[in-house]
């Protein structure tokens, strides 16, 4: 049986207040200087619509429960607490943006057995992810509207046929990669996405393997292999009536990582709203 790579990049997400669970959503696992993270959207971590702080369901989770696929091809589940024992938050936040990007990573201490990781660019023609078509030295990847992208996780908390397949779904981009939307590091993707994709990686994609780079030069790879580039976190649709996502673009996600601001959040409370 063969399984692409990028179907176990994304991993399962359960929101938990205890072992009660609240939500689902999408989370992926990543290695920097080092260190391992998780990271997802911050309304996953704080229950809360990250632009009016409201509720969004009836608590906030104090845990997330990840579920994935090993680089061993092993199924590992295990919980990460969300909040120290002094009350402050677990996650890391962007450096200048804080709580107004919607984008968090949560160290962790190693398991043994590890989750395939997204490589994160330190510049732009680096960290193409395990299994792509791909030659580092081609250029910068050229990003334009109409892009082909997919995001994959998990739309209303099913899998993709097994415990740790993600869902592929696939869009375009819808703005300008490389003017900010509403003046923040993302753009806005055209896609049929729904609850529990967010915190899904998201993914340039050529089916042919013909890739654009800046400068007007498009590069074939192997015949038949297509090219697949990590560009971005996604964090959910702009109305519920459109099909607007947005996507938080890899330079942001790594700003994060190396980021010293730690998360802002209240703390749970445990009191159930009706």
């Amino acid at each position: 049986m063969s399984i692409a790579v990028h179907s176990v990049l994304a991993l399962y997400t359960e929101l938990l207040w205890d072992e009660k669970v609240l939500a689902t959503g999408t989370s992926f696992y990543v290695e920097r200087g080092g260190l391992h993270f998780i990271v997802t959207n911050r309304h996953n971590v704080t229950g809360r619509n990250n632009d009016t702080d409201d509720l969004l369901g009836r608590t906030e989770p104090n845990q997330i429960r990840i579920s994935g696929m090993t680089a061993q091809g092993k199924i590992t589940t295990f919980a990460l607490r969300l909040y120290h024992q002094n009350g402050q938050p677990a996650w890391r936040e962007h450096p200048t943006l804080g709580p107004r990007a919607d984008i968090v990573a949560i160290r962790f201490d190693h398991l043994g057995e590890k989750f395939m990781p997204i490589p994160i660019p330190n510049n732009e023609i680096d960290g193409i992810p395990p299994g792509s078509n791909a030659d580092t030295n081609l250029g910068t990847l050229a990003l334009a509207p109409g892009s082909e992208l997919m995001a994959i996780g998990y739309p209303f908390g099913r899998t993709g046929g097994a415990q740790a397949l993600g869902i592929w779904i696939r869009g375009t981009i819808a703005t300008e990669p490389d003017v900010p939307f509403d003046d923040l590091p993302m753009f806005l993707m055209d896609a049929r996405t729904r609850r529990g994709q967010s915190g899904s990686p998201v993914f340039f994609h050529s089916s042919s393997g013909a890739v654009p780079f800046k400068g007007g030069d498009v590069k074939l790879g192997m015949m038949g292999v297509p090219y697949t580039q990590f560009v971005g976190i996604y964090s959910g649709r702009i109305s519920e009536e459109a099909d607007l996502g947005r996507v938080w673009t890899a330079e942001a996600v790594r700003a994060v990582l190396d980021s010293p601001r730690r998360g802002v959040s209240r703390l749970p409370t445990g009191q159930f709203e009706n």
